[in-house]
């Protein structure tokens, strides 16, 4: 059995939801051939045919056997030789409000679980209830749960210590982030947060979770942008001024920088969801 400690230990602040779950069936055009970067994460078991996918500066072949997540906000492309069936979920796992749960696990981002019939028939099983059960129903996330504890598992027990440690560290900081987006924080402020010195808080920041503290609210501030743009009509303007960025062209510039495509690109590419 998996450890749940992790799960556990954040249940009072992990919310999890489903958007969908259900069966593709991939031919060569599968993902436009352009990049893509959602709001949700994307769960895949390959089931027959050949494919892969491309992100983290990596590219994966899909495995039968496999389970193979790509995390919200992270740009990805998708590939298929000739066809394919996987089935996926597209979910979001989140801490203290909308911190992406890998954010903080890291990879890795393919295995093979232990218990492969379980893992199939998990897999099965929340897409039966998605579509069939009520959508309010507690095995939804209870199944996603069951699915998402093999990435938690992986690695050394010393090594998940240190980072359910880290996790806590900066507890404060991240719900002082949510909070703040709408306007300016300062590293100071931040790292009072810490009760840390400025530089060394953002040394340690860094280190743990791979950009600088100022770098990480600026790209939080583009996602709580990508959640606007994907789930309201809000113009540009709007979104900018409710940001705290200097107006539509500042967010639009940044915008692209983080997620390689301009705001319009995003909202048009996000119509229609692909496997």
């Amino acid at each position: 059995m998996y450890n749940f400690v992790f799960m556990w230990e954040f249940q009072d602040t992990l919310r999890t939801k489903v958007f969908i779950a259900d069966v593709g069936h991939v031919r060569p055009d599968w993902g436009g051939g352009t990049g893509h970067c959602d709001t949700y994460g994307r769960l895949y078991w390959l089931t027959t045919g050949r494919a892969s996918v491309e992100h983290h500066n990596r590219q994966w072949h899909l495995q039968k056997g496999h389970l193979h997540v790509i995390p919200a906000n992270v740009p990805y492309r998708l590939h298929c030789p000739h066809r394919a069936t996987i089935e996926y979920v597209h979910f979001t796992a989140v801490l203290w409000g909308n911190l992406d749960l890998f954010e903080f696990l890291g990879g890795p981002y393919d295995l093979k679980p232990d218990r492969l019939e379980k893992v199939r028939n998990q897999v099965r099983r929340l897409r039966e209830v998605f579509q069939n059960g009520p959508s309010d129903s507690l095995e939804i996330p209870g199944l996603l749960l069951q699915l998402l504890a093999p990435f938690q598992a992986a690695g050394e027990p010393h090594e998940r210590r240190e980072r359910t440690r880290d996790i806590r560290r900066f507890e404060s900081v991240f719900q002082c982030i949510e909070a703040g987006l709408h306007h300016p924080l300062r590293l100071a402020d931040l790292a009072r947060k810490a009760n840390l010195e400025p530089t060394y808080f953002s040394h340690v920041f860094a280190k743990r979770f791979g950009l600088s503290p100022i770098r990480y609210v600026l790209r939080r501030r583009v996602e709580r942008a990508r959640d606007i743009l994907w789930n309201t009509d809000a113009t540009l303007e709007a979104t900018a001024r409710q940001l705290g960025f200097t107006d539509a062209f500042h967010l639009s510039r940044t915008f692209k920088s983080i997620t390689g495509m301009s705001p319009r690109q995003f909202r048009q590419q996000n119509r229609i969801r692909v496997p």
